[in-house]
Parts: C-alpha cells; sequence; structure tokens
C-alpha cells in the first residue's frame, strides 16, 4: 500500500483495512450457537454445551468472526462447523 501524503488519510486507511480484515463472512458451513440451536430444535445453553463438547473432542472446528450486533456494535463471535468424518 502506498504511503498517503496525510497522516489522517493514513490513519484512517490502515483502520478501515484493519476494520474489513475483522468482519469477514463465515466460511460456508459455519454457524453460531444460536443457529445451531435452531436446526437441532434445542435450547442455547444445552447447544453452547453440545457445541463445546464436540469442539474438545474433535468433532466440530471453532472459528471466531466479528459479528456487527444492533445493539452493541461489533463483537467477536464464535462458529462453530461440525467435521465430516470418514463414511
Amino acid at each position: 500500500m502506498p504511503r498517503p501524503t496525510s497522516k489522517v488519510t493514513s490513519w484512517a486507511a490502515k483502520f478501515a483495512e484493519l476494520e474489513a480484515e475483522s468482519r469477514q463472512q463465515p466460511e460456508k458451513g459455519y454457524y453460531t450457537v444460536c443457529q445451531w440451536a435452531e436446526k437441532l430444535n434445542r435450547g442455547y445453553s444445552q447447544t453452547l454445551k453440545l457445541c463445546r463438547f464436540a469442539h474438545n473432542d474433535g468433532g466440530m472446528e471453532r472459528k471466531i468472526y466479528r459479528v456487527n450486533l444492533p445493539s452493541v456494535g461489533s463483537r467477536p463471535v464464535a462458529h462453530y462447523r461440525l467435521i465430516k468424518g470418514p463414511q
């Protein structure tokens, strides 16, 4: 990235880049605990425990994505994906 002439533009550009990097869309197959709870027709607490146990046992992958929430702004939120085993 070429260096801008003014410091204000330089910092603004750097912050814009960092913000764009941190707000990536989740990859295909990654869902939040709320989304998993809806799919499994279970409560949030029970689904969170299931996701954590599955992640600890190696049955799920977990990635953190920044999500824009209306009331609190941008927050890191864990997304989980099932790992396909041998068939």
